[in-house]
């Protein structure tokens, strides 16, 4: 609490006028909840044991909730130094936030079980909600690395130990975050499912890609196929049960295929009965990739969009959720 405050105090009120009295607000808040959660526990009836534990946790675990991010500016102050990263079993690796950060969550997670089994769910909750945080700051400092330090005398050997670190990092929070709720992982791996189709059909849609003949729009199709089942294999072996997205990347190879402006027309149909939330503009960016329709083919194609999904509402959101420029 002391040291949420004073970053209130240092950065966030100056932020504001003075008549909204934003550090105020803040610690009143802060006492409020405070007090609501001193005033239940002092109400509860604890074992000796039970006190002993959680104020064990408290002492030894809350204060370490920021290890990550002392470990990564120490991390950060290496790359500077003029010194190759250290090797594990033969491999360039980060000792510090490749073993001491996961080591240092897993063994506080694990005291949290210890407590109880609510306490170790409650851990595992907020570790998912900063764990994000910590990997995000981490990213930036690498990518930061990477733009501004290529004429450093270690630069690749400090590339492949953070990339070997990035590799533990997903192994890592794989077992813990999805491990003890396979509902939890089931919702986190499909809404990376969900991401992953949409971010590809938005690269699509982009309007870089234009091929004028069948041979080369084949081959994009045949690559476009390939992606979509290797795609829905990794989220499939990892716990997807989404399979309403796995239809959408094929159906759309088909169209990039298909040379007849019947067959088109039919598979277009098909595509919009499944994803009745795609328009004329998301259609219409797609088959700029498709540069031997003639104005008169890609107006008809469109038309017959327009009439099929005038009134149908989608059962899941993917097209509407995709801007086109």
């Amino acid at each position: 609490m002391k040291e949420d405050l004073t970053v209130v105090a240092k950065y966030i009120k100056q932020l504001y006028p003075p008549e909204f009295n934003v550090f105020g607000i803040y610690a009143e808040l802060y006492h409020n909840y405070f007090a609501s959660e001193a005033k239940k526990n002092a109400e509860s009836h604890l074992e000796d044991k039970d006190i002993y534990l959680l104020l064990s946790w408290v002492h030894n675990f809350y204060p370490k909730q920021n290890v990550g991010g002392r470990c990564l500016d120490k991390e950060i102050q290496t790359w500077k130094e003029d010194k190759e990263p250290e090797k594990l079993n033969g491999h360039f690796q980060s000792e510090l936030l490749g073993i001491f950060v996961i080591q240092s969550i897993y063994s506080g997670q694990k005291r949290a079980e210890d407590i109880s089994k609510a306490v170790g769910e409650e851990l595992s909750h907020r570790l998912l909600k900063d764990l994000p945080a910590f990997l995000r700051s981490y990213r930036d400092a690498f990518e930061d690395f990477k733009e501004k330090s290529k004429k450093h005398r270690y630069y690749k050997p400090i590339l492949i130990a953070n990339i070997n670190c990035c590799w533990n990092f997903r192994q890592h929070i794989i077992v813990w975050m999805m491990v003890p709720s396979s509902a939890s992982q089931q919702a986190i791996v499909e809404k990376i499912h969900a991401r992953l189709v949409k971010e590809y059909i938005v690269r699509l849609l982009k309007r870089k890609v234009s091929l004028k003949t069948p041979a080369q729009q084949q081959a994009l199709a045949q690559h476009i196929s390939k992606n979509a089942a290797d795609l829905e294999a990794f989220c499939t072996t990892n716990g997807s049960q989404a399979k309403w997205l796995n239809s959408a990347l094929p159906k759309l190879a088909e169209i990039i295929r298909l040379q007849d402006l019947g067959a088109i027309k039919i598979e277009v149909a098909t595509l919009a009965t499944t994803y009745p939330d795609i328009r004329k503009r998301h259609l219409e960016a797609f088959l700029h990739i498709k540069a031997n329709l003639s104005r008169s083919e890609l107006k008809s194609i469109l038309g017959y969009l327009a009439d099929s999904t005038a009134s149908t509402q989608p059962r899941a959101p993917l097209f509407s959720n995709i801007n086109v420029s």
